[in-house]
């Protein structure tokens, strides 16, 4: 029926051009599976400021201090062998960590998406001022760095929320994937 065959075809792109309009972003495709699938109670501007409060302080404090436990704690395996391999490898250099993060700011909410394993993630980004020096174990003698020397960085972090570990009193859940820092430069 011509009739019928028409109005399915006009039906068809009125849906098409409205679906465009109300179709879930992939932000909200990745937030809602966290709220339906591993925490009713999840909320995005509570999960920034407590990574702002809380998680992104104690991760780059275990890292800079070489606190392998508490970045296992914190991180995935992947990334946890990352962060570690590197601080193990200034230990046998007979280097050790006197960085200092002097101000945390920007704790942002960047993106979520849903990984292609199924598992949703939230992309965090923040910035630091930080000074790094590295200093020789057993003399203290700076070998990299200065005391003087500020640097701005930028710094890209993803989250995601382990069901099997959502009643974890520290983390509730919460895992860090990857960090990585996108760009520093000395501020002084």
């Amino acid at each position: 029926n011509p009739v019928i065959e028409a109005s399915r075809a006009v039906t068809d792109r009125v849906r098409g051009v409205l679906g465009f309009f109300f179709n879930e972003t992939e932000s909200a495709t990745a937030l809602r599976q966290i709220r339906d699938t591993i925490d009713p109670g999840f909320s995005l501007e509570a999960f920034i400021r407590e990574c702002r409060e809380f998680i992104i302080p104690e991760i780059l404090d275990a890292y800079l201090h070489s606190d392998a436990e508490t970045l296992k704690t914190w991180c995935s395996e992947a990334s946890y062998n990352v962060l570690t391999a590197i601080f193990t490898a200034q230990i046998q250099q007979g280097v050790i960590s006197d960085c200092k993060i002097l101000d945390l700011r920007h704790v942002e909410f960047h993106s979520a998406r849903v990984l292609e394993n199924d598992v949703p993630v939230i992309v965090v980004t923040f910035q630091t001022q930080e000074n790094n020096v590295f200093r020789n174990k057993k003399t203290g003698e700076i070998v990299q760095g200065s005391e003087e020397v500020i640097e701005a960085c930028h710094y890209v972090s993803i989250f995601t929320k382990v069901p099997e570990n959502a009643d974890d009193p520290v983390t509730n859940g919460w895992k860090m994937i990857d960090l990585a820092k996108q760009a520093s430069r000395t501020t002084w």
